[in-house]
């Protein structure tokens, strides 16, 4: 079994779409540790601010395996099909870390590059598995977000209950 990480996204219907995904991920991989829910400006392109928070969980599906069911859960009819990459979305499910597992496979990149570089996904990662290491970088998620140059960063936690 490997430490499954997954970034979530959403910023339209939020809270809903939050609880959504959470309860999707539930269903389909049993009991996850969740981070607290961080409220973001839209990142490359004008739109709704963004809710984004991190959930963990123990899985022995493989790495396409469970990009499959992320994509699958995004796919409900209550989710809305993805858009553009810099886009408004109701849903966005990203495959983060599995375990050590790195990949370099277009459509499968382990650990995912946004892991460093995007607070909101750095912040609450490091939230849930700070003293996870960073596969490639060989350093602890917290430190990466300590290190983190947050000049200007505009972030806040928002209050959701599960």
């Amino acid at each position: 079994m490997a430490c499954v990480c997954v970034g979530i996204g959403t910023n339209i219907d939020r809270e809903n779409m939050v609880r959504i995904a959470v309860q999707s991920l539930q269903q389909s991989f049993g009991e996850l540790c969740i981070s607290r829910v961080v409220e973001t400006q839209a990142w490359g392109f004008e739109g709704d601010d963004f809710y984004n928070l991190v959930v963990s969980f123990e899985s022995d599906l493989t790495p396409l395996q469970l990009k499959q069911t992320l994509r699958e859960i995004e796919n409900k009819p209550s989710c809305e099909k993805r858009s553009a990459p810099l886009a408004k979305r109701k849903l966005d499910l990203d495959l983060l870390l599995v375990g050590n597992q790195q990949s370099d496979q277009e459509d499968l990149r382990l650990p995912r590059d946004d892991v460093v570089k995007y607070p909101f996904v750095l912040c609450p990662l490091a939230e849930i598995a700070g003293d996870m290491m960073h596969p490639v970088l060989g350093r602890s998620f917290a430190r990466l977000w300590q290190d983190y140059d947050k000049t200007g960063l505009k972030m806040k936690t928002v209050e959701l209950t599960f």
